[in-house]
């Protein structure tokens, strides 16, 4: 296999190349590799030991976010554990600092409701904003309050729990093990590692203005570098379809949830 690299498609447009792993491959590559136990204990070694508890027992499917919240990229995430036939595992940030100009930060705090088509085959779209973004620019997380007061962590495992009962026991706050790594580059490092054999990361890295930088100068090299340590890629599949990463349909929540809203009395 050739390593990953950032090529123009026919289209001209940026791509990423021997990155990601078809679902149906990873599906079956992940249970060799846990069972490789030569393998495992040399993952094990490389980390340090430090493996989440969550990651022991039995290979998961992972999906990394600040917050864990009940979006349409969440359910969609959902559908495609199922098809792989692993659990499903949030991996959290809690301890990160609020900053609008990031597109997931930005829409955890302002709600985007997504109602189906509209007349002209647009998307039905409402609006609710969740927290006064001066105030929470820059804060931790768990320093934010909504605007009705709640802590804004609170809230998004509270509707995640209405919309999914029980999923907030399935997340793993990972603020503690990221501290541990001393810096970004070897907490991505360590990150990646986990995807041999411990788990699949369902994750889309973007090739945009805003994203590429971090795309091209930390993601790729460290999946290399993984690689080339291993003889193996971390297993990575494409979360969000190629030619939709930029659709704000991904950030949105179904409309479901705004009617959740309103009968926890938050609207």
């Amino acid at each position: 296999m050739e390593e990953a690299k950032i090529i123009k498609g026919p289209d001209g447009k940026l791509q990423l190349e021997n990155f990601y792993a078809p679902l149906e491959e990873a599906k079956v590559e992940i249970w060799r590799r846990w069972n490789d136990k030569e393998l495992r204990k040399k993952v094990e070694e490389f980390l340090g030991g430090d493996v989440p508890e969550s990651m022991k027992k039995k290979p998961r499917a992972c999906l990394g976010r600040n917050i864990i919240s009940p979006d349409i990229e969440f359910f969609h995430f959902l559908d495609l554990v199922k098809k792989i036939q692993l659990e499903p595992l949030g991996f959290e940030y809690l301890d990160d600092k609020f900053v609008a100009a990031n597109s997931d930060k930005y829409h955890i705090g302002k709600f985007f409701f997504y109602s189906g088509k509209g007349k002209n085959s647009g998307n039905k779209i409402d609006v609710l904003k969740i927290i006064d973004f001066p105030k929470a620019e820059g804060k931790r997380f768990g320093n934010i309050k909504t605007i009705w007061g709640e802590n804004f962590i609170d809230f998004h495992h509270r509707i995640l729990d209405y919309a999914l009962p029980g999923f907030t026991k399935e997340v793993f706050d990972a603020s503690a093990w990221i501290r541990r790594k001393k810096s970004f580059e070897r907490f991505y490092s360590s990150y990646l590692t986990l995807h041999i054999c411990f788990g699949v990361l369902f994750e889309t890295y973007l090739l945009d203005e805003d994203e590429i930088e971090f795309t091209e100068k930390i993601a790729v090299p460290t999946f290399n570098k993984i690689y080339k340590i291993f003889g193996m890629k971390p297993l990575v599949v494409r979360l969000i379809p190629s030619g939709e990463e930029s659709n704000l349909y991904w950030w949105c929540y179904p409309a479901s949830i705004k009617k959740l809203l309103r009968m926890m009395v938050v609207i």
